[in-house]
């Protein structure tokens, strides 16, 4: 009994796993069930048994993301931190976040289909969590990430600076031959933080 068990539970994680990776690099609209049971060697009739179907696999991912954001987003508030500790911290553990866990931040991250109800449902919810979390952070700069005239702009402008490496990773590769490894994240996050706390004149003179 335990072994069949074991058995099905590996077979749960590798539908998931083969769908983040094919969600992640082909979009949720291009693959198809079979591709997904393929990838993930299991009988197509066990994508339906433990998901109902394609839409049930993206939620799953889905909430295992916005899980990894809140905890992660938690964990970076501390009170007694500065402005610019606020923000380094929260850059650092992000992107430690979508290192660790890079096709599933990837879909996370992306515009997700919003013609399947319970996926929109889901991240409006998730997203009006995460803005309450946030602002824990962003209120010490006099921003509140609920109010929607700031939120809309800040808010996916300062994710998008986060996730731009992730997406463009295979192209900066070949172009300036880096080496990915925990300096070069180091030097990424803060200088994405420098960036987003003193804007582009204040970050050339706070290098000179």
């Amino acid at each position: 009994m335990e072994v069949s068990k074991k058995i099905q539970g590996d077979a749960f994680e590798r539908i998931v796993d083969a769908s983040a990776e094919l969600f992640a690099e082909n979009a949720f609209h291009s693959v198809g069930v079979r591709e997904i049971a393929n990838k993930a060697n299991v009988n197509i009739s066990m994508i339906s048994y433990y998901f109902g179907g394609k839409a049930g696999i993206l939620i799953e991912i889905l909430n295992r993301f916005f899980d990894l954001q809140l905890g992660t987003l938690k964990a970076s508030i501390i009170e007694t931190d500065t402005k610019e500790q606020s923000i380094k911290r929260m850059f650092h553990n992000i992107v430690s976040m979508i290192r660790n866990h890079t096709n599933i931040c990837l879909i996370g991250f992306s515009d997700l289909p919003n013609n399947v109800p319970e996926v929109y449902d889901l991240k409006i919810n998730k997203t009006n969590q995460m803005m309450e979390i946030g602002n824990q952070i962003s209120t010490k700069f006099g921003i509140d990430f609920c109010r929607q005239e700031q939120n809309h702009i800040i808010g996916p402008a300062m994710m998008s600076m986060l996730i731009s490496h992730f997406t463009h990773k295979n192209f900066i590769s070949q172009i300036y031959k880096v080496e990915f490894n925990d300096e070069y994240y180091d030097s990424y996050c803060n200088t994405l933080a420098d960036l987003f706390l003193f804007g582009i004149t204040g970050f050339l003179k706070k290098n000179e």
